[in-house]
């Protein structure tokens, strides 16, 4: 009895240990249930989180890169291009889409596809060919996806939308193939040479000028085609403009296959991207045909002068025989005046005093006015001024300036007393007193007391 009395407490004691460990483990349970829990439900925000992330990104890339995940049959699981109904939710009733259908209308995937070689591979493909699709070019890639058993669970296929980058491209190509035909056709000698000092570039006319071929020159020194002293010459000037950044200008003289050749020479800095001197351009204008032009010009010039000089030597010998010519008819018409007053009119003054008719006293008197008109200035100086009056006009003038009315002119003269007012007409014309109220007589009279220096009119 002692013994079971001992033995009870005991069991007491186990049974409810027992109880204990039951809540225990049922606690325990329940911990690890709630905590399997969370960790589900953070494993499913993370997810969630990283399927943002994803649809972010890849939405970010629209229109940059097209992405779309591929089924192993081709079906268009998600993308972020094309707008395809039921694919964002997941909706099954909807007919599957696949990728050569919508893109292309095929029934069949297309040949050269990068996500069919990469799922035929079974690794990563590019093509890196850019194809035109609806006026636009892309670089493409296909990715296939596997299971952590090497199961081929689809295929991403990436497109980078490179259509700027080649319209930029086609258009540099344009730009640059416009630049060397200009380069090759233009008439006038153009070299490239970098920092070293070799030459990068010519041109055609560069070749044809100096003689030079593409193969002899590019990649040459200016010393290994052109004499010491035209080489460093070059590379003065080419130092100058790596070392300034600037263009300059210069005359040269270069020896050429058909001889000296003068040149106007434009040199400038070629830039790279970073603002730094690459090479140096350098435009050659023949101005041989121009130095020459000039050269025969300041020869002419010389032999103008010179000709100059020796007209100023002539036309002063001429002034000097002039003079003499002016002085010798001066000393003649003096002595012939002399002669007439001393020899001539004496004599007609004691013929005067005989008996003449009134006729033949007329006529005395009319020879006694000229001859003194002769001895006089006024004939002189009028037939010097007016060379171009004649003779009747002369006679006309004489008359008028002595008084003589028409009447009497047209006695003596024996002629019409219309012809005396023709004459006086012409008269009044070749002294320029048309339409003026200059009397005649008055005219004439005054040019006696004109200089002999007077000008004509």
């Amino acid at each position: 009895m002692k013994e079971k009395t001992r033995l009870a407490p005991k069991r007491e004691k186990i049974k409810q240990g027992g109880k204990d460990n039951n809540l225990n483990n049922t606690h325990n349970n329940q911990m690890s249930k709630n905590a399997l829990k969370i960790n589900h439900r953070k494993i499913l925000d993370a997810l969630q989180k990283s399927d943002n992330e994803k649809r972010a990104l890849i939405e970010g890339l629209r229109d940059l890169i097209r992405v779309r995940y591929l089924s192993p049959d081709f079906r268009i699981i998600w993308t972020n291009t094309d707008p395809i109904q039921g694919l964002e939710t997941g909706d099954d009733t909807v007919s599957p889409v696949y990728c050569y259908t919508l893109l292309r209308g095929r029934t069949e995937p297309c040949p050269n596809c990068e996500a069919k070689e990469a799922l035929e591979r079974e690794c990563f493909y590019e093509n890196k060919e850019s194809k035109p699709a609806g006026g636009r070019h892309f670089i493409a890639r296909g990715i296939p996806v596997k299971d952590k058993q090497g199961k081929i669970l689809g295929v991403m296929h990436i497109a980078l939308n490179i259509t700027k980058y080649k319209e930029t491209e086609d258009g540099l190509k344009i730009t640059n193939e416009f630049l060397h035909s200009l380069l090759r056709n233009s008439p006038t000698p153009i070299c490239v040479s970098g920092p070293d000092g070799r030459i990068k570039t010519i041109n055609n006319a560069w070749e044809n000028t100096f003689g030079f071929k593409q193969n002899q020159t590019i990649g040459k020194f200016f010393h290994d085609i052109f004499p010491k002293n035209i080489a460093d010459r070059i590379n003065d000037a080419n130092k100058i403009i790596l070392e300034s950044n600037a263009p300059i200008e210069l005359e040269e003289s270069i020896e050429c296959p058909e001889g000296l050749h003068h040149f106007h020479t434009v040199k400038f800095p070629l830039q790279d991207s970073t603002g730094q001197t690459a090479a140096v351009g350098t435009i050659l204008v023949d101005v041989t045909g121009r130095k020459h032009a000039e050269q025969e010009l300041t020869e002419r010039e010389m032999e103008l002068k010179i000709k100059s000089l020796q007209l100023e030597e002539t036309n002063t010998a001429l002034k000097v025989l002039l003079r003499q010519r002016e002085d010798d008819q001066r000393e003649l018409e003096e002595r012939i005046s002399s002669n007439l007053q001393e020899l001539v009119l004496p004599y007609l003054q004691k013929l005067k005093g005989t008996r003449l008719s009134e006729v033949q006293t007329s006529y005395m008197e009319v020879a006694e006015t000229h001859l003194k008109e002769i001895a006089a200035p006024f004939l002189r100086q009028t037939v010097s001024r007016y060379p171009h009056m004649t003779a009747k006009e002369l006679q006309v003038a004489t008359l008028v300036r002595e008084g003589r009315s028409n009447k009497e002119i047209a006695d003596l003269m024996h002629v019409s007393l219309n012809t005396i007012e023709i004459h006086r007409y012409n008269l009044r014309k070749k002294l320029g007193l048309q339409n003026k109220k200059v009397n005649l007589r008055s005219y004439l009279l005054s040019l006696n007391k004109l200089p002999n220096t007077a000008a004509r009119n």
